[in-house]
């Protein structure tokens, strides 16, 4: 009886098992390459805001044009190779990536404070020789630009884009110029000041990384060139000079965007 009972118990065991084995088997049409979990590669269109925060060096040079003897005065200042400033500021703009492909275009609206400046000697040049009159300080305080952008992604999930943009820019030039009035009687004021708002072109290139879902971290390289608009300097009575300026500057930044 026992015997018969300890048998029964055994095929009981063995027809569990095999159904378990039989449920732990490989599914019919399913391969283990799809049991692989694959990120989806990251899509591009999208509205972004964020800030950025660099340097700049510029070239920025001041001709002159004079009456009178004054046609014989000296670069009254620039902003050279040898000036640069920390800027910084905020952006706005939107992505687009055109479907099925790895092109993304865009457009962007960047507004940036600047403490890019230069002192110059103001000299005057006579069959004598040249003498400092004064000293000019020339500063760009602010910039503002729009930019049409494109470029391409790669990586593995599409997570990087290089792109390249071009632009319209405005930015305010700003001249303080301390003349001595008792040299040679040139100037009538000995404190001068000016401030001149320009219009110019931008254009440049950069490198965005999908850190996250929802961020954006970048570098990105800008040249600008500001067009003229000219500074008149009174001399009293040995007439009026005017000094067109116009502005050439390059500028490195890194950029946080956040996507929404």
């Amino acid at each position: 009886m026992r015997t018969r009972m300890f048998s029964g118990l055994l095929a009981v065991i063995a027809v569990c098992a095999g159904a378990q084995a039989a449920d732990l088997g490989p599914r019919p049409g399913y391969t283990k390459a799809q049991e692989m979990l694959v990120a989806a590669p990251y899509n591009w269109t999208f509205l972004f805001f964020g800030g950025q925060l660099g340097g700049s060096f510029a070239a920025q040079p001041l001709s002159t044009s004079a009456t009178g003897f004054l046609a014989d005065i000296g670069n009254p200042g620039s902003i050279g190779p040898n000036a640069v400033g920390i800027d910084g500021g905020g952006h706005i703009g939107f992505n687009y990536q055109m479907g099925g492909t790895n092109i993304v275009v865009g457009a962007e609206f960047d507004a940036e404070l600047s403490s890019l400046s230069s002192n110059n000697q103001l000299t005057f040049t006579t069959n004598r020789g040249a003498f400092p009159v004064g000293t000019s300080v020339i500063s760009k305080p602010w910039d503002l630009y729009a930019i049409g952008k494109a470029g391409f992604t790669f990586g593995p999930r599409r997570e990087v884009m290089l792109y390249g943009f071009g632009g319209g820019a405005l930015a305010e030039l700003r001249n303080e110029t301390s003349a001595d009035p008792n040299v040679g009687g040139l100037f009538t004021n000995s404190n001068l000041s000016s401030t001149n708002v320009h219009g110019g072109w931008t254009a440049g290139g950069g490198v965005d990384w999908r850190v996250v879902d929802n961020f954006l971290l970048g570098f990105r390289y800008r040249y600008e060139k500001l067009g003229n608009n000219g500074v008149i300097f009174d001399a009293g009575t040995n007439g009026t000079f005017r000094a067109d300026q116009n502005a050439a500057s390059n500028q490195f930044t890194v950029r946080g965007s956040f996507l929404f």
